[in-house]
């Protein structure tokens, strides 16, 4: 039993709350959607499907981001074995002239203006074993 006093003071709530309200409909404030004289409007979200495949996407190139840092370290691993087996040998073997080596090392060092760890690594083991096979 509303008298017209509660009926007045609902209206004033509802058109109080009207400022919060979003219209469903236009999606703008400030009315309800039985009100509303606008067009509905189209709200762009990415789907679902194109999110996972993102995901995707990302993991896979984080996976083959690991591969070839795993790849990279286990490569610089056993050329530095190799290099150290080689060192060895040379060693033992005293026979190898020292000029010939130094000559080799200047004419590498020369060709590496900054000198990268793995791109020297790779020269120095080439080197090694054409020194190698030279020796045999």
């Amino acid at each position: 039993m509303a008298t017209p006093m509660h009926c007045l003071i609902a209206q004033r709530r509802a058109e109080a709350n009207k400022q919060h309200v979003r219209c469903q409909k236009c999606l703008e404030f400030g009315h309800w959607i039985y009100e509303c004289a606008g067009k509905r409007k189209y709200l762009r979200r990415p789907s679902r499907t194109g999110e996972l495949e993102k995901a995707l996407k990302q993991k896979e190139k984080r996976k083959t981001k690991k591969e070839r840092a795993k790849s990279v370290k286990s490569s610089s691993r056993d050329s530095s074995n190799s290099l150290a087996s080689d060192s060895s040998s040379e060693s033992e073997d005293s026979s190898i002239s020292s000029s010939s080596e130094d000559s080799d090392s200047s004419s590498l060092s020369s060709s590496l203006s900054p000198p990268q760890p793995l791109s020297f690594l790779r020269l120095r083991l080439e080197l090694c074993q054409q020194q190698h096979i030279e020796q045999l």
